[in-house]
């Protein structure tokens, strides 16, 4: 069930190559937000999408004060309109805003928290963050049909993806995915 489209909401930020998905909503799903599904069937290894980043932060976020530059990305953050849960319904969000350095602005914590629920690991040992405009809607699933390479802003089919399948990551690592789920 297709409720918005990329193109009816100008999601092209950024977006360089588009081979086969399109970034929709479930209306009796509201809490899947807007995710990606595949416009056409899709081949084991196919380039899915490819897309420069919104935000980029060497390093990491962390605990630190946010660079002038990564504080100033927070208008095109909130022009993509990527999840980001309530902080009334989510102990994440009340932890990132507690944890923030006193007197942070509001849009460098709009920053933090876009980048924690939204973010790629990047550059040498994943130590930077990464956010797409389309790639970050990609929502999980413990047997991904898709995988994203963050430094390539890249989004590629692991298996064949029939149209109008969802297409998923998985956010955790092969490793984390080996143990029980109650364990994760």
């Amino acid at each position: 069930r297709i409720l918005l489209e990329t193109s009816a909401l100008g999601w092209k930020m950024g977006l360089l190559e588009n081979n086969g998905a399109v970034v929709t909503s479930d209306p009796g799903r509201p809490d899947l937000g807007f995710f990606l599904v595949a416009s056409r069937t899709l081949p084991r290894g196919a380039l899915v999408l490819r897309e420069e980043p919104l935000l980029r932060v060497p390093g990491g976020a962390g605990r630190r004060r946010l660079p002038d530059a990564v504080r100033e990305s927070a208008s095109a953050l909130r022009l993509a309109n990527l999840f980001v849960p309530s902080p009334g319904s989510s102990e994440v969000v009340r932890r990132l805003r507690q944890q923030a350095p006193s007197g942070e602005p509001e849009d460098s914590i709009l920053v933090r928290e876009v980048l924690h629920f939204n973010s790629f690991a990047a550059g040498l040992s994943g130590a930077d963050e990464v956010v797409f405009a389309t790639l970050s809607r990609a929502n999980h699933d413990c047997a991904p049909n898709c995988m994203v390479d963050g430094d390539e802003g890249t989004l590629r089919t692991i298996r064949d993806v029939v149209h109008g399948d969802q297409l998923t990551i998985s956010y955790l690592d092969e490793a984390s995915l080996l143990l029980a789920r109650d364990a994760r």
